[in-house]
């Protein structure tokens, strides 16, 4: 059981979503692109607003904000997470797996 995982939509029939695949337990994703997408624009959500900062392939990005990144086959895109004490952190990484 987790929550929906959805990016900006592709260009052709690739699914832009993961149902209720995202759980903060698992910490590697894979996503699916398009051969032909330079690029891919994703949107990290916190699950708390009380986090103390989120980053994005090391740059710090507030919950919500739109970042696009430059994407070939097996492109890595880590989060990383840090709890509201500061001190507990998660970092998930999803790999961009072109078809």
């Amino acid at each position: 059981m987790g929550v929906d995982v959805t990016w900006a939509p592709p260009a052709s029939d690739v699914p832009n979503t993961l149902s209720n695949k995202f759980d903060p337990w698992t910490y590697a994703y894979d996503i699916k692109a398009p051969s032909a997408n330079k690029s891919i624009t994703i949107t990290p959500t916190a699950m708390s607003n009380k986090i103390t900062s989120m980053k994005v392939n090391g740059v710090a990005v507030k919950s919500r904000a739109s970042k696009t990144i430059t994407v070939d086959d097996g492109t890595q895109i880590k989060i990383d997470i840090v709890a509201p004490d500061g001190v507990s952190a998660s970092s998930y990484v999803f790999t961009v797996r072109k078809s």
